[in-house]
């Protein structure tokens, strides 16, 4: 279970709205203001929530769009947190090199340096988002 708790998706889906509706004032007590903070209790229920939802494979984009927050924020807030940053990986052999890539083959170097190749756009673009 990864120490994450089975809710059913109603239970996801209004907790999710609370979390919203908290975050909200919290932002509306700092005065609507760009850069403002949040407590740290409502940071840890927003964490444990974000790491539910991406267990369950959501993307950080989509929790963070529903939580009306950036997912810069989001994803900062999950590394501070400290717990369990990285995900879990298997290595296996690589086949034979050929010496050319076939032509639908992707390669997406990103400004931090990541080299992601050998998967689709939609995989490229979920396993960015949790480097983030």
């Amino acid at each position: 279970m990864n120490g994450h708790q089975i809710i059913s998706s109603r239970q996801k889906g209004e907790e999710e709205e609370l979390l919203k509706q908290a975050l909200g004032q919290e932002r509306k007590r700092a005065g609507d203001l760009y850069r403002w903070r949040c407590s740290a209790d409502l940071r840890a229920r927003v964490v444990s929530h974000a790491r539910s939802c991406l267990a369950a494979g959501d993307s950080l984009r989509r929790v963070a769009e529903r939580l009306g927050i950036t997912q810069g924020t989001l994803s900062r807030w999950l590394r501070d947190s400290g717990e369990g940053s990285f995900q879990p990986v298997s290595i296996v052999p690589a086949g034979p090199v050929t010496g050319q890539r076939p032509a639908s083959a992707l390669r997406v170097i990103t400004p931090r340096g990541f080299v992601v190749e050998g998967l689709e756009l939609e995989q490229i673009v979920v396993l960015l988002g949790t480097l983030e």
